[in-house]
């Protein structure tokens, strides 16, 4: 399929453009790539807590080791309707900047305008 890039600044135009973008747009303005979030998940389902619960630390450690999309789904089930929460809690715990990457794709899509 050839489209042109007249064809695609009047898709952007009406609205009916929608631009998807990879892990590294997202890192560049410092969020966390998904290894790193479902570490921050694991650590907020199983804390390591002061009060002597010897299970919560290898729990973790256990929970680490599989792949990052099979540690969210068991952190999805122990934390049930709380997940969506600690996962936008983890996903936004540091400060966010907008790059340089991200200012050069808005900018040529403000060009386009």
């Amino acid at each position: 399929m050839d489209v042109s890039i007249e064809k695609l600044k009047k898709l952007h135009q009406d609205g009916k453009l929608c631009l998807f973008v990879g892990a590294g747009i997202s890192k560049s303005c410092g969020l966390p790539d998904w290894n790193t979030l479902s570490v921050r998940v694991i650590k907020e389902a199983w804390p390591d807590t002061k009060r002597y619960d010897l299970f919560s630390g290898i729990e973790r450690s256990i929970r680490a080791r599989y792949s990052p999309l099979d540690a969210m789904r068991m952190a999805r089930r122990k934390l049930g309707k709380q997940f969506n929460s600690v996962v936008s809690k983890c996903l936004y715990a540091e400060a966010l900047s907008c790059s340089s990457l991200l200012e050069s794709i808005l900018d040529q899509l403000r060009n386009t305008q």
